[in-house]
């Protein structure tokens, strides 16, 4: 005797073209992006406190930066400051370096 088997979502697969999957993936990706926010002076101000105060005292710090339009948060410690390129190498709780630059960060906060 035969077995059924059901294929669930796999069969239905082979209905949509390329471009409809290309379309969706852009319509899916677009509805994500935000627009960048523009810190006020006193919040470049409690950002440079904020930032100075990490680099200092060798703390954990989680800044919130705007890149590929969208939001990101990252927590870890200051490694050093590039003050030519305005980038700050940052050394992730999950022990891997991620560089973000100044004028993408939006919020500090120290741990």
């Amino acid at each position: 005797m035969p077995m059924i088997r059901d294929r669930g979502n796999i069969k239905w697969s082979t209905m949509m073209l390329p471009e409809h999957r290309q379309l969706l993936q852009e319509l899916e990706h677009s509805q994500d992006e935000q627009e960048c926010p523009e810190p006020s002076e006193d919040k470049w101000e409690e950002l440079q406190l904020v930032i100075g105060e990490a680099i200092e005292t060798r703390k954990e710090v989680t800044l919130k930066y705007f890149a590929n339009k969208r939001f990101h948060r990252l927590t870890g410690q200051i490694q050093k400051y590039d003050p030519i390129g305005r980038l700050f190498s940052i050394v992730s709780r999950e022990g891997t370096i991620e560089r973000v630059s100044f004028a993408a960060i939006i919020d500090a906060a120290m741990e």
